[in-house]
């Protein structure tokens, strides 16, 4: 696997920012997919002078610093990242999805490997080293299938449980105000 890191060209420069690559922070990290703009983009200069990576779809990004450590993204779309986000082009024979996986499950690994002071970090280093399982291509990817189906299953149970408490409410509502008509039928026999 190829791992590289990003880097925030000089905010002074202005024809480093307004362009049309796209330059993802820590923040737009949504441990699934981004197939979605960047929120602020960079400028070909910039890429250039800043020695930035242009990231291609297929690479799994990682955050690396703060509140953030551990959040992933499958890129769909090009772009570059800043010095908080690493990102990783798989070799071939590993699914990158099964390495977005992989990332997910080890965040809470990540998070205590996080060092420094009032914003704890990961290094690109740390997340390299880090012993993982390799398994065969066809495994990766009967793996990938079982836990996405697994998820939407629990997409779908969250959608039941929501339904059932609405349910519920709509029930309690409705007992509550027949309670309160008995009563005042009691009170008008008193």
């Amino acid at each position: 696997m190829t791992w590289g890191a990003g880097a925030t060209p000089n905010r002074s420069n202005t024809n480093f920012y307004g362009g049309d690559i796209n330059w993802y922070k820590s923040g737009e990290l949504n441990n699934g997919i981004i197939d979605y703009p960047s929120e602020e983009k960079i400028t070909q200069l910039a890429l250039k002078k800043a020695s930035l990576r242009l990231n291609k779809p297929g690479d799994v990004l990682i955050a690396m610093y703060g509140a953030t450590i551990g959040k992933t993204g499958l890129l769909m779309v090009e772009g570059t990242t800043n010095q908080a986000v690493c990102a990783c082009t798989p070799l071939k024979g590993f699914n990158n999805d099964f390495l977005l996986l992989l990332l997910n499950a080890y965040k809470s690994v990540f998070t205590k490997q996080g060092a420094g002071g009032a914003q704890p970090n990961i290094s690109r280093e740390k997340i390299r080293n880090t012993p993982v399982p390799i398994v065969p291509t066809k495994e990766q990817n009967q793996i990938v299938l079982k836990v996405n189906s697994l998820l939407r299953l629990c997409d779908e149970l969250e959608v039941e449980v929501q339904k059932s408490k609405h349910d519920a409410k709509l029930l309690m509502q409705v007992l509550t105000s027949e309670a309160l008509k008995e009563m005042e039928v009691i009170n008008a026999d008193i």
